[in-house]
C-alpha cells in the first residue's frame, strides 16, 4: 500500500470535551487514552474545548465528531448551525458518557440522540454479583464485589 493510500485510510476524529456545568475528572485521562490508542485503530484524534472550532470548513475535515462527557450549552448559535449542517450532510457523531447532558435546549441535537440526560441517583454502595461466570467476559471476575457508584 502506498503512503498516500495508507494516510487516506486513517480516520480523523475531533474530540470535543467542553463543559459549562458539571465537569468529570476523567476527561483528561479519556482524551489521553484515545489519542494514544488511536493509531492502533488507524484513527487520528484532534481535541478541543473551543466552540469556535465548530465551523463548516473545519468540521468537514473530520470523519466523526466525538462528544466526551460534555455538560451544559457548549456551543453558541453559529457552532450549533455548523454542527447541524455537518450531521445533515452525513457526518458521524459519537457521544460518550454524559454527552446527552449537553445542548439540552437544542432540538436537532436531542432528536439525533433520541434521549436526554435527566438525572442519576445519589452515589450508593452495592454488591455486584456475577451470574454467568463461565462466559469469557466474566470468567476472570470474582463471584461478587462491592462498588460505590451512581446506580
Amino acid at each position: 500500500m502506498s503512503e498516500a493510500a495508507a494516510q487516506a485510510s486513517v480516520a480523523r476524529i475531533l474530540i470535543y470535551s467542553a463543559t459549562r456545568e458539571f465537569r468529570h475528572d476523567s476527561i483528561p485521562t479519556a482524551v489521553d487514552a484515545l489519542v494514544a490508542e488511536g493509531p492502533a485503530a488507524n484513527i487520528t484524534f484532534d481535541h478541543t474545548e473551543d466552540q469556535t472550532w465548530f465551523t463548516d470548513d473545519r468540521l468537514q475535515q473530520y470523519d466523526a465528531l466525538l462528544f466526551l462527557s460534555n455538560s451544559g450549552e457548549v456551543l453558541d448559535e453559529a457552532g450549533k448551525a455548523a454542527f447541524q449542517k455537518y450531521l445533515d450532510l452525513g457526518g458521524n457523531f459519537v457521544g460518550i458518557h454524559s454527552a446527552s447532558d449537553c445542548l439540552r435546549n437544542t432540538t436537532f441535537f436531542q432528536k439525533e440522540l433520541g434521549a436526554a440526560f435527566d438525572y442519576h441517583p445519589e452515589i450508593q454502595n452495592a454488591t455486584v454479583d456475577v451470574v454467568g461466570p463461565s462466559h469469557p467476559s466474566t470468567s476472570m471476575l470474582p463471584t461478587a464485589w462491592a462498588v460505590q457508584d451512581e446506580m
